[in-house]
């Protein structure tokens, strides 16, 4: 049976049930759990008014928002409510990522084989060394992380955003004047993700412009045209951004003195022994990936995208510092777990399509495909641990 002959998606259905169950489960828990970000936000929820609102609101207020109007809506507390509203979250997440893999490998695996993916990419995490890393994700950064109720809320737009430039691209180098739709929900979708959280654009934006500068020079091409249109949509973007930034420095000064300052691995170092080492086992699979397909790397939009974004996302992270209260934070680094959410799912998707591939050198190439699916299967592992640690804890 086909995708599309499934009118009723039963096994779908199931996994987005399990999906809010599980990410309930650990929110909740989570809500309880010592020094994590969901007491913070659940905190900052409570304390938005809602007859005197615009007083009241955090600089990126969404998830908070939500969240009080769920304690009135079901009368419930606000770790219950910021539970329920995290799970919602989750499950779009999962929602997009699992129609983005039939979009793009129905014709390349089983029914089956998406949804087995689909519920490994709700787990994945950095390979797990417990004589190198006493806590799975800390210091190696993650696609999947429980306790920031925000950085999971704004990760269905990244990938819905990233995605959807994807296509727009895809079918501008066919028809200049085609793709509006996406163009459309990009700039719409890219603001809106501001008031989630703004983290995905620090790394989104100076991502696109080295992205189009890749192309410009590797297709020798200018398409001016393009620049033009994506900078027109996204000015909305620029003005959410901008007016953020001024709040954040303008309402945080005296003993907090916040700003940005620049020095390499500062907050890195601090939870990591090795960086590279903690860089490696978290991008193992993805950069195996990567790796087999240099020679046709920029073929692969969707994942040349996703390298491109990673690397920026890094060397955010790995430069730029807060100054101020925030400077332990690391909050540069909910751009680099994004990315590393987005180098996955497009990584994944090549991986699948060369395990589909029938030529000549299959059986010369199995052994690299079969490696792949073990550094993609300890990624699973390890994050199912991560997952047992964070509700057991």
């Amino acid at each position: 049976m086909s995708y599309e002959e499934k009118k009723i998606d039963h096994v779908g259905l199931f996994i987005y049930v399990s999906v809010f169950f599980l990410t309930f489960v650990v929110s909740y828990k989570e809500g309880i759990a010592a020094r994590s970000d969901f007491q913070v936000h659940e905190a900052l929820a409570s304390r938005i008014s809602l007859h005197n609102i615009m007083s009241t609101l955090y600089i990126y207020p969404v998830w908070h928002i939500l969240v009080a109007l769920t304690t009135k809506l079901v009368t419930a507390d606000y770790q219950y409510a910021g539970a329920l509203i995290a799970a919602c979250f989750n499950v779009v997440t999962v929602v997009i990522t699992r129609n983005i893999l039939i979009r793009e490998l129905c014709d390349k695996i089983s029914y089956a084989g998406i949804n087995i993916i689909t519920v490994m990419t709700v787990f994945i995490t950095p390979i797990y060394v417990p004589w190198f890393n006493i806590q799975p994700i800390l210091g190696q950064g993650s696609p999947t992380i429980w306790h920031n109720p925000t950085s999971n809320a704004v990760k269905p737009f990244a990938i819905t955003i990233i995605y959807l430039f994807v296509l727009y691209y895809r079918k501008f180098r066919i028809d200049m004047n085609g793709g509006l739709k996406y163009l459309i929900g990009i700039g719409i979708l890219t603001a809106v993700s501001c008031l989630v959280k703004p983290s995905f654009v620090q790394g989104f934006i100076p991502a696109l412009g080295l992205f189009l500068a890749v192309e410009m020079i590797v297709t020798r091409s200018c398409a001016l045209s393009l620049y033009c249109r994506l900078a027109i949509a996204l000015i909305p973007t620029a003005l959410i951004v901008g007016t953020q930034a001024y709040l954040l420095l303008r309402y945080n000064v005296g003993d907090d003195r916040s700003g940005i300052s620049i020095s390499f691995l500062k907050i890195w170092q601090r939870y990591t022994p090795n960086v590279a080492i903690s860089v490696l086992i978290a991008v193992a699979f993805p950069l195996y990936i990567v790796l087999l397909n240099m020679k046709n790397i920029f073929e692969n939009k969707l994942m040349l995208f996703s390298v491109v974004l990673y690397i920026v996302c890094f060397f955010e992270f790995a430069l730029l510092v807060e100054t101020g209260l925030r400077e332990r934070d690391g909050n540069f680094g909910w751009a680099y777990a994004l990315a590393l959410f987005v180098f996955f799912i497009a990584t994944i998707i090549r991986f699948v399509e060369m395990c589909s591939m029938n030529d000549k050198n299959r059986k010369a190439n199995k052994a690299f495909l079969q490696f792949g699916s073990i550094l993609l299967l300890m990624h699973f592992m390890c994050g199912v641990y991560y997952y047992v640690i964070c509700v057991s804890a």
